[in-house]
């Protein structure tokens, strides 16, 4: 017989990987039109901050009108709990803009392991390098235990950080049913359609495109030296403009002037590729 934690637990799991997909969704679609428009490639340095207010206008409505998300709203689930919207607000867009913000600092700092004169000289950053991915892996295994324990009823929270905030998670009653709108009802698995066949068409498109050709070569740019320190380059390290530099001496650039020291095109740090040879 099936349980009733089992008959929820596979909307919830959906509604986890649908939420998953929007700021995705969102930075495919940022990127996209940044490219098509240089002018606007400052807006990519606010991505974070932009998807919060984004998902803060809708998150806010659908707690209002519906006491749910709107992942779950298309699922025909609803939250129930005290403080209901100020726990959902802080759970939907400010505990989802600190996530997505440690996770892009951990992969441009941390992931590379270059950088010890930054270890050195922020020893906070330091340890919030090094203990991020433990604590996200320990959040992760406590995360699939709630899951596993609302499967077989043992517990009334399907997550770790509904738990601690009290929140729990029930499928709409007759009464809401009828408040269902039969628009975003429809319009959000259309939109998630719609943004895996950009990514498929961007992914097309790239596939065609030719090989670009070397970057030209200037007078005082020497194939072992760093353009920038005018030494010999360590931790080498690359940019779409295709030149090389030291990785520490070109990451300061970008951070402060967003544009190749050679070409003058915009980019940011998050286009710095490292070079092994």
């Amino acid at each position: 017989m099936i349980t009733k934690g089992e008959r929820l637990v596979f909307e919830i799991l959906t509604v986890q990987k649908m939420e998953g997909l929007l700021e995705p969704s969102f930075s495919f679609l940022l990127n996209g039109f940044v490219q098509r428009m240089p002018r606007f490639y400052v807006l990519s340095k606010y991505r974070i901050i932009l998807f919060g207010l984004l998902k803060f206008g809708i998150e806010q409505f659908f707690l209002r009108v519906y006491h749910s998300s709107m992942a779950e709203h298309v699922y025909y689930l609803k939250r129930t709990g005290t403080n209901l919207y100020l726990k959902s607000i802080g759970q939907l867009v400010f505990l989802e803009m600190l996530y997505t913000l440690m996770n892009d600092y951990y992969e441009q700092y941390a992931q590379d392991g270059l950088l010890q004169s930054f270890y050195q000289s922020n020893r906070w950053r330091s340890l919030v390098v090094k203990w991020y991915p433990r604590l996200k892996q320990l959040y992760q295994s406590l995360d699939l235990a709630f899951i596993i324990s609302y499967t077989l009823e043992i517990s009334s929270h399907c997550s770790l950080l509904f738990y601690l905030l009290n929140i729990r998670i029930k499928r709409l009653d007759p009464t809401d049913l009828q408040q269902q709108s039969w628009i975003m009802k429809h319009i959000v698995p259309l939109s998630l359609l719609a943004y895996r066949f950009l990514e498929w068409f961007d992914a097309n498109q790239k596939s065609k495109e030719p090989i670009p050709p070397p970057p030209a070569k200037i007078g005082n740019y020497s194939s072992k030296r760093c353009f920038l320190c005018q030494k010999q380059r360590t931790n080498p390290a690359t940019i779409p403009s295709g030149y090389l530099f030291c990785y520490q001496c070109i990451h300061q650039h970008l951070s402060e002037h967003f544009k190749c020291p050679i070409t003058l095109e915009s980019f940011t740090t998050d286009d710095i590729r490292k070079v092994y040879y």
